[in-house]
């Protein structure tokens, strides 16, 4: 089952591009900006709705090819072919930018397909149909939010690691000129009148400078840490967005082989 909703998600990247016919309508591909995406995935749930309409929320869903349910998932199958299709038959950075569109709403679907699934074959149908118009309503995937999230927060934490660079230096350079001052002080022949209350006063400078500078000390290395997590995070998606990409890749592999 889990494969199956996996491939069956991936109809769900309407907003990333590629296209296909129908299955058996005989239409050739179109271009990805046409809304096709949309409009094939919006009549799958209308179907999935008609199901729950008829009855099939009052008892479990059978996991059985022949069911109408099943049908849905093979025609979500087969534009995953065709969208693969579509997507090798492109080079250059925005077929890599729709390939890896692709791979996360693969990601996204997976969890919400699966979880569709469970509730559909517990007999909670309408709770099936709301999590897959969940997907329509926001067809943006998730992981793709949270990508520019991270990069956003990368962002901040840049101008963080700024600002915290110059407060470390101006810190260092006030600690380094008071300590300066208190050796001056101290290494005079002839000692002033209020020396000892200058003294007292240049230690205390030393002092206050000293905590500044370790305080910003900690706060620029804090700033240094936040930002390599957040582009290790980000790596990490990333990374994981390109294992979401064989399927592509597959295709043009077979591509490069029929042509050779």
């Amino acid at each position: 089952m889990r494969n199956g909703w996996m491939a069956a998600g991936l109809l769900l990247v309407v907003s990333a591009g590629g296209a296909c016919a129908r299955p058996g309508d005989g239409a050739p591909e179109r271009d990805d900006r046409d809304g096709r995406w949309q409009e094939a995935l919006e009549e799958d749930l209308a179907a999935i709705e008609r199901l729950a309409a008829e009855g099939f929320a009052d008892g479990p869903v059978p996991a059985h090819p022949s069911h109408p349910f099943e049908e849905i998932r093979e025609h979500m199958q087969e534009v995953l072919g065709h969208m693969a299709k579509h997507l090798a038959g492109q080079d250059g950075p925005e077929a890599r930018e729709k390939a890896m569109h692709l791979g996360w709403k693969m990601i996204d679907v997976d969890v919400r397909f699966a979880v569709a699934s469970m509730l559909a074959h517990q007999g909670h149908m309408g709770e099936a149909v709301g999590e897959l118009r969940g997907i329509v309503q926001e067809p943006e995937p998730q992981p793709i939010r949270y990508l520019r999230e991270v990069e956003e927060r990368i962002a901040r934490a840049r101008r963080r690691l700024a600002r915290t660079s110059g407060a470390l230096a101006r810190a260092q350079s006030a600690r380094e000129f008071a300590e300066q001052g208190h050796a001056e002080l101290t290494s005079l022949d002839r000692r002033p009148k209020d020396y000892e209350e200058r003294l007292r006063a240049s230690q205390q400078g030393m002092i206050r400078t000293a905590g500044a500078a370790a305080t910003s000390r900690v706060e620029h290395h804090f700033a240094e840490q936040e930002l390599e997590e957040l582009t290790g995070l980000r790596n990490h998606l990333r990374e994981s967005m390109h294992g979401h990409e064989g399927h592509v890749d597959g295709e043009r592999g077979r591509r490069d082989r029929e042509q050779r």
